[in-house]
């Protein structure tokens, strides 16, 4: 939830940009960094789980979790307002920039922070909830005021990033435990060389604005690499610890241990050079690393039946929906490379989710639509003009995506005017063709 994963600077800033209320707002959860909450807190649930995953509380958690990390962003933004503005890489967020007023800034942070402390207290357990608040807590009382006062902060607001995993973990194993304690430690390790680079390459902007960060205190760098090699060093061995509990298998701890290695080595490259190319090498490395892991750690425990694709596939739909509208309000917010990264995520899980779906149906059939009465022309509206718009969106798709990828944003725009409804109406109506087909009882 903290700020250590913030944008590098690739491009240069753009000091006019449009912007719309929403997209203001949506700013304000600091998105980018909410969807590392989003997946750490979802690979902690799944790790977690004893049995079956139930789909419909594990969203419940990540949502109490997002919301919170979201209020957290914002209140954080509410206190940093004047620092921010003295920065070239924050000067143009929502509150410096005077396009959100304090006031409504404020309560918009407190609405979402409460609003997932009480998902997370009524629909998973009170252990996840505590966990929750002590986020909030250390990250706005502890963090944020320390971060002006000593480089120390960065280890202190490692806890609160290091937090969702383990939320999600005790939200679906119902105690904090020694898997969910080795989730928060490779987490926590994690963020100082990822921290470091950033501290690195935005040296001058925090050095402006007054934040005490040891490239700033140390502009030759080598405190700031010293803490990087030692932290990477460390998460070697630490992340190789989920085989040894159980949580994953071999294949986890042969790619855990390649992938810590590669950090550790970009660590000292950084160490040794003190330049921006190593800092951004370490930086990218680092974002590279960690969704590898989670996605090795998952993977390596993941056995998927025949009977379990149509939720998995009803979980793709979701998560290219929320994708799709994420990429829409960055769109509108004049945020084109992010916007980019956004429309190709969602097209790589619309893709994953057609596979999953021709595998299911080759191997099940159709599937009979029993319920009578009112719900059953319902059923058949949705899945006929969603198997129809289906056909016809995923040519627009990857029309869409080669057209922006040429550079081609006059056609792309117009294409992307079609392309963007249809597929949204196909995602959320796989959603709901699941729900009718094998979940009734959720509306009915």
């Amino acid at each position: 939830m903290k700020d250590l994963q913030a944008d590098v600077a690739t491009v240069p800033l753009t000091v006019e940009r449009p912007s719309t209320r929403a997209a203001d707002y949506l700013a304000l959860t600091k998105p980018r960094l909410n969807g590392l909450v989003v997946a750490t807190s979802a690979a902690g649930y799944y790790l977690g789980v004893q049995g079956s995953t139930d789909l419909l509380a594990m969203a419940s958690a990540v949502a109490g979790t997002a919301l919170v990390a979201g209020g957290a962003a914002v209140l954080n933004q509410v206190y940093e307002r004047d620092t921010d503005a003295l920065m070239r890489r924050t000067r143009m967020r929502p509150l410096p920039d005077g396009r959100i007023p304090l006031a409504e800034a404020t309560i918009f942070g407190l609405a979402l922070s409460a609003a997932g402390l009480g998902v997370l207290a009524t629909r998973t357990n009170l252990a996840a909830a505590a966990l929750a608040l002590a986020t909030l807590v250390i990250y706005l009382t502890v963090y944020t005021p320390m971060k002006r006062r000593t480089p120390l902060a960065t280890l202190v607001g490692a806890v609160p990033g290091a937090l969702p995993p383990l939320i999600g973990w005790t939200a679906s194993h119902g105690t904090i435990s020694i898997g969910g304690i080795t989730l928060f430690a490779i987490v926590f390790l994690w963020q100082i060389p990822h921290f470091m680079a950033i501290a690195w390459l935005h040296r001058d902007d925090y050095g402006r604005a007054g934040f005490p960060m040891l490239p700033v205190v140390d502009p030759e760098g080598r405190r700031a690499g010293r803490q990087a090699v030692i932290y990477a060093l460390a998460l070697v061995p630490v992340s190789l610890v989920p085989t040894l509990v159980g949580i994953s298998g071999r294949v986890y701890f042969g790619i855990a241990l390649a992938l810590g290695v590669a950090l550790l080595w970009l660590a000292v490259r950084f160490a040794t050079e003190r330049t921006d190319a190593a800092a951004r090498r370490l930086f990218f490395g680092s974002i590279t690393y960690l969704p590898l892991l989670w996605l090795a750690m998952i993977g390596n425990t993941l056995v998927v039946t025949i009977h379990e694709l149509p939720a998995i596939n009803a979980s793709l739909n979701a998560l290219s929906t929320v994708f799709l509208l994420v990429g829409f309000a960055l769109i509108r917010a004049r945020r084109i490379p992010q916007h980019r990264a956004a429309m190709l995520t969602a097209l790589a899980t619309s893709a994953l989710f057609l596979v999953c779906y021709t595998v299911y149906h080759a191997q099940v059939g159709s599937v009979r639509f029993t319920r009578q009465g009112f719900v059953r022309p319902v059923y058949f509206t949705i899945l006929i003009t969603h198997v129809t718009l289906a056909a016809t969106v995923l040519p627009l798709a990857l029309v869409t995506a080669a057209r922006a990828l040429k550079g081609d944003y006059g056609r792309h725009k117009k294409i992307a005017r079609w392309t963007f409804p249809i597929w949204l109406y196909v995602s959320v109506t796989g959603v709901l063709v699941y729900v009718l087909l094998y979940q009734p009882t959720w509306l009915f």
